[in-house]
């Protein structure tokens, strides 16, 4: 299964594309991925991996980051266009000519989630599975409040809001390229847009928005900066 669509900014502007798939993790054919998708330093990275739960899931990012560039770049050849880590581990697209975009990749258990835009829009997505395993985790990334008015918002369990957040929050930290690594409270949610419910308002960072969608038992997120939203075309 591959979902793949196009972003659709509001407001349109000329200079600013997106895109974004959905991939199964467990594909049942890495053969055709490695042969039509991956370039030969991507080969060389999955030949260092030793566990198949890692493969799998390194097949199914770079298939469905894959997707979105050349949904963007239909002339480009999937194999022929790299996703490296850069310094950060961020992943980062190499390709000739260059590809001015940028690229986020996430995984869970069940799928993989890549989204790619204009250089002048950074970016950043998650996707968990809502599951009664990790709800401790989940939970422990947010505070009560956060948890409470999620609940309201979107009128759904306390499972479902503390993977919601979970997934905004880590959509955020890889839009502003940093990970996990700062104190987590600098990412709490404040508010959600009154009038477009599924857009969060981070306290410490005003300057972004993120966007949140259930599909299948897994929770979605994409953050993106402010000035721009997306039409709801998520599955």
């Amino acid at each position: 299964m591959i979902i793949q669509r196009f972003l659709e900014f509001k407001p349109r502007r000329d200079n600013l594309v997106g895109s974004y798939a959905i991939v199964l993790t467990d594909l049942n054919d890495e053969i055709k991925v490695k042969n039509n998708y991956l370039s030969s330093h991507e080969l060389e990275i999955l030949g260092k991996l030793d566990h198949k739960n890692r493969v799998e899931s390194f097949c199914a990012g770079r298939l469905a980051a894959k997707k979105s560039i050349t949904l963007l770049n239909p002339d480009y050849l999937a194999s022929e266009v790299s996703i490296i880590p850069g310094l950060l581990e961020n992943p980062i697209i190499s390709s000739k000519p260059q590809l001015n975009l940028n690229i986020s990749i996430s995984h869970s258990q069940s799928f993989a989630f890549a989204a790619a835009t204009s250089s002048i829009c950074p970016i950043g997505v998650d996707t968990e599975v809502i599951s009664n395993e990790n709800f401790k985790e989940y939970s422990e990334l947010s505070t009560r409040t956060e948890i409470l008015l999620t609940m309201k918002v979107f009128q759904e369990n306390e499972l479902s809001s503390a993977a919601r957040l979970w997934t905004l929050k880590e959509a955020l930290s890889k839009a502003i390229k940093c990970g996990f690594t700062i104190p987590l409270g600098l990412l709490e949610i404040i508010s959600f847009e009154e009038e477009l419910k599924s857009r969060c308002v981070f306290k410490n960072f005003p300057q972004y928005r993120g966007i949140s969608f259930n599909y299948k038992d897994n929770m979605f997120a994409i953050c993106l900066p402010y000035s721009v939203n997306i039409h709801d075309n998520f599955p």
